[in-house]
């Protein structure tokens, strides 16, 4: 019963913070950082079992979890934003990066799968037309740096 009254108290919490809360953050006691995208479509579903908890199909041990919170600030995707400093703009679905090398840039869409948008150099400038590729949001490395871009229709 305990455990019950713990796990509808933890989900109601999940809940409500999840209206505002960026990722579901587990410190696994090894150091590593497991995130889930809350607020999206589906979020993730957080089940206490015998010796652990599961959050969707991954199970984490009691002993190997040293905690797990809800986060405003912690941003899951990894993606620097480092390239703003250079002047970079998007506009009608192009990015316009300066003075960089095509071969340089990759494109890769949110569930990592690198796409091949048109590109092509003008006037100091690297211009991504990603007007050919469907509404979501792409991850352009340029060399060791990213930047995250929303394309909607």
């Amino acid at each position: 019963m305990r455990r019950r009254i713990l796990s509808l108290t933890t989900c109601l919490c999940l809940s409500i913070s999840a209206l505002t809360a960026k990722s579901l953050v587990m410190t696994l006691t090894d150091g590593t950082l497991v995130y889930y995208l809350l607020g999206g479509d589906v979020n993730p579903m957080l089940r206490f079992v015998d010796d652990g908890v599961t959050v969707n199909t991954d199970a984490y041990s009691f002993s190997n979890l040293k905690n797990f919170y809800i986060s405003l600030t912690d941003d899951p995707n990894g993606i620097e934003h480092k390239l703003a400093d250079a002047k970079v703009s998007f506009s009608h679905h192009v990015l316009a990066i300066p003075s960089v090398d095509a071969g340089s840039v990759r494109v890769y869409s949110v569930d990592g799968t690198r796409v091949h948008p048109a590109v092509r150099s003008e006037a100091g400038f690297l211009f991504v037309d990603l007007n050919h590729l469907p509404q979501g949001i792409y991850a352009v490395k340029v060399g060791d740096t990213s930047l995250k871009v929303v394309k909607n229709n």
